[in-house]
Parts: structure tokens; C-alpha cells; sequence
């Protein structure tokens, strides 16, 4: 795997696995999936509405929603929308992490909930992209002009290669499907408007090798629309029109990825 460019968000996530390490040895098959689920999501996100676990009813599919914050923002609408059709859980805790700690994050899941679950996934629908372009000058400060990618692009085709990789290794019965990187505008203070639309025309060039995976083109809904959905202005993030908008297509991508399966 790739070595991690953000410094902050790789030290976050290695205190995670080291907790996740210590729940193990201290025994973590007689704690509760509520209390392995907690340890997972970390205290700061245990009452975030998108880290919260679903009351899962064992004849129901099992979805992971795995992405960043814009994925946080629709997973209430997507919610609403599988709400008695799917158990419906979604990843990772925290919001800065980019496509280097997508395998690192998906290990620590499995492992942490393993005394827990024993069920597999019926559809995975993941994304990552918007850290990965962030760019940073040497002294660490936000420099969309002067800086460099927090996951260039080399770093990010191998990154997406090997979390296809795990996923089909792993998760070998789960329908997969990959949400494209929702735009940038321009004057983000962070990033460039081209890496989003880069990043994505590499996602789909390697996605082209595994037809069976699905591409849920957010990008290409999102930016028709992008001055209206928009938060505010030069920011990645959307209103609720926009989420419940994006929400819909994420649902009805997940719902159509499982037509026809027992």
C-alpha cells in the first residue's frame, strides 16, 4: 500500500488500529457489537446521526456506505430512502483520510467487529477523492496555486487498485459500486477544480478492467446543478437539496445492485 501523505490523519487512524489491537488482546469476543462499534467510531463520533449503528435485521441485505464528508451529509436521505429494505452502516469514523487509508480502514473494520458479526456484505458503495487532492506548500499550509496533492495521482491509481484488490478478495459476494468525486469550484482554497475532474478520469479508467463493479457518476449529476446545490460559495459541500438529491441516486444505485438477489 501506499504510504500516507497527511500526517495529522495517518496519527488518528494509527492510535485507532492500536486501540483496535488492544480490544483483542484484552479480550474483545465478550464485549458487546454496540461496545465494538463505539470503540470503532471513536467517542467524538458516537453521536454523529452518520456513525450510528443500524438495528440490524437478519433478513435484510447488509450495505456499507464507505466515503467522506459528502457521503456524511446524504447518508440521512439514503437512510430514509433503504429505511426496512437494507441494514445500512457507514464508514469511516472521522472525516480526514484519503484513498491511502481506504485498505487500512476496511481491515480495521473487519477486524474490530469480527467477535460481532457474522454476516458479509451484499453491497458496498465507496468513494474517496476530495483529501486525496487537497494540496499543502512546504510548510504545511493550505496552497491550492503552489502545494502538492495530499495523494498525487500515481499514488491514488495505486491506491484504487489495491482497495479493488482487497474488496474482491475479501468481500468476494458484495456488489461494488464507486461513487465518482463530486466537483470542486473554483477558488476552493484547497484544491484545483482539474484534479477532481483528473481523479475521476482515472478512477474510470481502471474501473473499465472490472465491469462488474458499478460507477455512480456524482460528478456528472452534481455539476449542472452545483450553483444551486452548492453550500456556500468555493466549498466542496452541498445544501440539503443537493444531499437528498445525490441521496437518491445512492439509493437507487444500491436498490438496482441488488435486484434480482435472494
Amino acid at each position: 500500500m501506499v504510504k500516507y501523505c497527511g500526517c495529522i490523519p495517518a496519527t488518528i487512524l494509527g492510535s485507532l488500529f492500536l486501540f483496535g489491537a488492544l480490544l483483542v488482546a484484552q479480550g474483545a469476543d465478550t464485549l458487546s457489537e454496540q461496545e465494538l462499534w463505539n470503540s470503532l467510531v471513536g467517542e467524538e463520533n458516537r453521536d454523529t446521526p452518520a456513525h450510528q449503528l443500524p438495528v440490524r435485521d437478519e433478513r435484510l441485505p447488509n450495505v456499507l456506505l464507505f466515503g467522506d464528508s459528502i457521503s456524511s451529509d446524504y447518508h440521512l436521505f439514503v437512510s430514509m430512502a433503504l429505511n426496512g429494505k437494507v441494514n445500512l452502516y457507514r464508514m469511516p469514523p472521522g472525516e480526514d483520510w484519503d484513498s491511502s487509508t481506504f485498505v487500512p480502514h476496511l481491515k480495521n473494520l473487519t477486524s474490530t467487529m469480527a467477535p460481532a458479526w457474522r454476516f458479509q456484505w451484499d453491497v458496498i458503495h465507496f468513494n474517496f477523492g476530495l483529501h486525496d487532492m487537497k494540496r499543502y506548500n512546504t510548510l504545511g499550509k493550505k496552497d491550492r496555486d503552489n502545494g502538492s496533492m495530499q495523494v498525487n495521482y500515481e499514488d491514488y491509481t495505486q491506491n484504487l487498485t489495491a482497495g479493488l484488490r482487497w474488496l474482491k478478495e475479501n468481500a468476494p459476494n458484495a456488489k461494488l459500486i464507486f461513487a465518482t468525486t463530486t466537483p470542486v469550484p473554483a477558488g476552493e482554497p484547497r484544491r484545483r477544480t482539474a484534479d477532481s475532474i483528473l481523479l475521476n478520469e482515472i478512477a474510470r479508467k481502471i474501473l473499465s478492467n472490472y465491469p462488474d463493479v458499478i460507477i455512480n457518476d456524482l460528478y456528472a449529476l452534481t455539476l449542472p446543478h452545483f450553483d444551486k446545490w452548492t453550500l456556500k460559495p468555493r466549498n466542496v459541500h452541498f445544501n440539503p437539496t443537493g444531499s437528498q438529491a445525490q441521496s437518491e441516486a445512492v439509493a437507487q444505485a444500491i436498490l438496482r445492485s441488488l435486484a434480482g438477489r435472494k
